[in-house]
């Protein structure tokens, strides 16, 4: 076949396509082999990804103008980061009780348990994609892996990658912490006999505590009796299946929620909510919510006080006893999502506060309460609209690209960060230690780097960098920025696959078009 050969690479080198045109003159026309096809390619540097039975097409079609991809590259794997395989369902922290509509407590909830030995978790070491080329049998580095934070742990036992319970107990798994968490349980009521508790773990009473008793626990604490006037401090939830007859004389206080079926002349402090059926003559306070749902939803006398929702079926009774709801919101502007609802029935010995400011008697008997800009605003449950808060405009975060420049001239960094540091965060550096340096506390996205420098030159410190596996910054691209032409140096650095090899001296828009080229393949590909 005779025509005039057309090869065409792609801008990001990741392809070479070629066409045979037809209808020059004779004198243009050249004999189409596959040895010449494979022969221009060599003169436009086509070294990798070559696809020869594409060019034995291009050669015995003999197809005027029709496109062949006679080379490809090939993009770098994906790796994987560092990350936990667990053998336990992970359910996180909310396992609290519920009440129901009888005002008996659902203790459905689902606990993880383990027994001592059991394996719980194992790590999954990060693994590196694999590099790519281009068609110029230039390397491209694969995107750096990340290895995983470890595990804070407690009542688990490390053995190389995986972790074992060190004891029998409850699994907890939440913000990188895994714990085992092991159990105490008394098969009776608490009271003399046993004596005070103080246990680093959850405690389980299966009767009743009696007044004068002091139970203390480092996780959850579940009563299925009465409490009467004892003193009960819990870590995480107290959970009673039946209540507190307090005697004025009780006093709670959990990190977690309380549930109760009734609250009877105590004093109970939340971390998060309080949830009961009645609550009466009581001072109950929580960070959260005070809820009193169940079957009667009754906050009889005392005191309720919570930072976000005060919920209850009825408040106060007819006798007029006072009941005091208080509403203090942690911040002033975000008083108007404080709550107060009531789905039957306000008595007139309710006095009510939100945010300091005092409902006047008689003038709310059920619905949603809030207060709002314009005063005291009732609605019914669920209708509340909050009043329309300014728009803060977003904060634009610069997410530039980090491109490190090392070179042992001085001028030429000044240079290169006037180039550069309009588009990109640029960090300059004169020698191989430094950047090194710089490398263990930020990775950057690109380096380009000179050739002859003293002590370690630019080679040197590509071949450390990529010996450095178990460093981030051991897949960092990097070009090559260098004056040096002699032959054997530049196929020295070539073969050590940078990903790019730029001549000194360049102007502004040689290195820009070079590094935005270089991040917009980045793009193209992710896309």
């Amino acid at each position: 076949m005779f025509g005039k050969l057309q090869i065409e690479i792609s801008k990001d080198s990741m392809k070479a396509v070629a066409s045979v045109a037809k209808g020059l003159s004779t004198y243009e026309n050249d004999e189409i082999t596959e040895e010449y096809v494979k022969e221009q390619m060599k003169l436009k540097g086509i070294k990798a990804g070559v696809i020869a039975d594409n060019i034995s097409a291009l050669v015995s079609e003999e197809i005027p103008n029709k496109i062949y991809v006679v080379a490809e590259g090939k993009y770098p794997s994906s790796g994987v980061d560092g990350h936990y395989k667990f053998f336990f369902e992970e359910t996180g922290n909310d396992k609290k009780p519920t009440i129901r509509m009888d005002g008996t407590i659902d203790y459905s909830v689902k606990r993880e348990l383990t027994e001592e030995g059991a394996l719980l978790a194992e790590y999954i070491p990060a693994k590196a994609g694999s590099f790519g080329y281009t068609v110029m049998a230039t390397t491209i580095a694969p995107i750096p892996v990340h290895e995983g934070q470890p595990l804070r742990c407690k009542g688990v036992e490390k053995r190389d990658n995986q972790y074992y319970a060190a004891t029998k107990g409850e699994i907890i798994y939440a913000n990188n912490e895994l714990q085992v968490i092991h159990s105490l349980v008394i098969d009776g009521d608490c009271g003399y006999g046993t004596g005070d508790i103080d246990f680093l773990g959850d405690v389980h009473i299966k009767g009743d505590v009696v007044s004068g008793v002091r139970i203390v626990a480092d996780g959850n604490i579940t009563i299925d009796g009465v409490v009467e006037g004892a003193f009960i401090e819990a870590s995480g939830d107290i959970i009673l299946n039946k209540g507190v007859h307090g005697k004025d004389m009780a006093h709670l206080r959990a990190g977690g929620s309380i549930v109760a079926n009734f609250i009877d002349q105590a004093q109970v402090e939340a971390a998060e909510s309080i949830v009961a059926d009645s609550i009466i003559n009581s001072q109950v306070y929580a960070d959260n919510a005070i809820c009193a749902t169940g079957k009667n939803g009754l906050i009889l006398g005392g005191e309720a006080r919570a930072h976000q929702t005060i919920e209850a079926n009825v408040v106060s009774n007819e006798k007029g006893i006072r009941t005091d709801l208080l509403l203090e919101p942690l911040e002033e502007e975000n008083k108007e999502e404080c709550k107060l609802i009531v789905h039957d029935h306000v008595f007139g010995g309710a006095k009510i506060s939100i945010s300091g400011v005092f409902l006047r008697p008689g003038t709310f008997s059920r619905g949603e309460l809030h207060l709002t800009s314009r005063g005291m605003q009732q609605t019914e449950i669920g209708k509340f609209v909050p009043t329309k808060k300014p728009e803060k405009k977003p904060v634009e975060k610069k997410t530039n690209k980090v491109v490190l420049v090392v070179d042992d001239e001085p001028l030429i960094l000044k240079t290169f960060y006037s180039f550069l540091h309009e588009k990109y965060t640029v960090a300059a550096v004169n020698s191989a230690k430094d950047a090194f340096k710089f490398m263990e506390r930020v990775t950057p996205d690109l380096i380009l780097l000179d050739y002859m420098m003293p002590e370690m030159n630019g080679g040197e410190m590509l071949t450390a960098m990529r010996a450095a596996t178990n460093k981030p910054y051991y897949a960092v691209p990097v070009y090559f920025v260098t004056a040096v032409v002699d032959k054997d140096i530049v196929l020295k650095c070539l073969s050590m696959y940078p990903q790019g090899y730029l001549i000194k001296p360049l102007g502004k828009d040689e290195i820009l078009d070079a590094v935005d080229s270089y991040f917009d393949s980045l793009k193209e590909k992710n896309e």
